[in-house]
C-alpha cells in the first residue's frame, strides 16, 4: 500500500552519536508504527522495526519505546479479526508478542489469531471474546481517526518522537532517524531538567509531545487524541 506521512522525514545520510542522557535508562524516544496487518509491507516493516527497535533496545544509548497503531486500508478487510484482536492484546499488555507471533502465520483467519494468542501467553477464547466486543471495534475506529487527523496516510509509517518514516526504510536509514531523534531528545530533556530544576515526572510523553509540536503543531490534538483512544475534534 501506498504510504505517506504529512510530517517531516527525519532520514540522513549521516549523524553524530546520541548525547548520553542524565538518566540513561529512561526511555527517551517513542517510535509509533501504523501499520496494517493484512499489509504484506507492514509486515515487513514489523519485522525491521522489531529488529531495531523495541522495549528493550537502545538507539545509541538512549532507550526507545515501541507502541503499534492499526490503521487498515479496509476495516472489514479479512484482517479486521486480526486487527481487533491485537487491540485486545494491547490491552492485556501482550500486543507486541501476539504481533509477533500473528505477522509470522501464513494467514490471518480464526485459527492464526487463537495460535497467536496462545504463543503470546494468551487465552484464545478469552482474546477473541474481547476482539468481538464494541469497545474494542470502536477503539479500531477511533484510533485510525485520529491517526488520519495527524496526517498518517497509508501503511507502514512511523513517527519518532513525532517525525514521520514512511513505508519500509532501508536498515541503516532506520538507525540514524532514530540516532537523531535520540539527540535532540536528550537536549529536549536537559532543556526541561534545567527549566524545572528536575526531569519532568513523564519524560518520554514530554519529549514526545515537543517532537510533535515541532514537526507539526496543528498535530498536537489529534495525537493526543490517539494516546487517549478519543476521536480527534473534527471527527466528533
Amino acid at each position: 500500500a501506498a504510504a505517506t506521512v504529512a510530517l517531516a522525514l527525519v532520514w540522513s545520510p549521516g549523524a553524530p552519536a546520541a548525547t548520553q542522557p542524565a538518566t540513561p535508562d529512561q526511555p527517551l524516544v517513542v517510535v509509533r508504527l501504523f501499520v496494517d496487518v493484512a499489509d504484506p509491507l507492514s509486515r515487513e516493516a514489523w519485522l525491521l522495526y522489531r529488529k531495531t527497535t523495541g522495549p528493550t533496545v537502545a538507539a545509541g544509548s538512549t532507550p526507545v519505546l515501541l507502541r503499534v497503531h492499526h490503521t487498515p486500508a479496509a476495516p472489514a478487510g479479512v484482517g479486521a479479526l486480526a486487527t481487533h484482536a491485537a487491540l485486545a492484546a494491547r490491552a492485556a499488555g501482550k500486543e507486541l508478542a501476539f504481533l509477533d507471533a500473528l505477522l509470522g502465520q501464513p494467514a490471518l483467519d480464526e485459527g492464526a489469531v487463537r495460535a497467536a494468542a496462545k504463543a503470546a501467553g494468551l487465552d484464545p477464547d478469552a482474546l477473541l471474546d474481547r476482539a468481538r466486543d464494541d469497545a474494542t471495534r470502536d477503539r479500531a475506529t477511533l484510533e485510525a481517526q485520529a491517526a488520519r487527523a495527524m496526517g498518517v496516510v497509508g501503511t507502514p509509517n512511523a513517527l519518532l518522537n513525532g517525525r514521520g518514516v514512511g513505508g519500509v526504510p532501508p536498515h541503516l536509514a532506520l538507525q540514524r532517524a532514530l540516532q537523531r531523534a535520540s539527540e535532540a531528545a536528550a537536549a529536549d530533556l536537559a532543556a526541561l531538567t534545567r527549566a524545572a530544576g528536575k526531569p519532568p515526572a513523564d519524560a518520554a510523553l514530554a519529549l514526545e509531545r515537543i517532537g510533535v509540536l515541532r514537526a507539526s503543531p496543528a498535530a498536537i490534538e489529534p495525537f493526543d487524541a490517539l494516546r487517549a483512544g478519543k476521536a480527534p475534534a473534527k471527527s466528533k
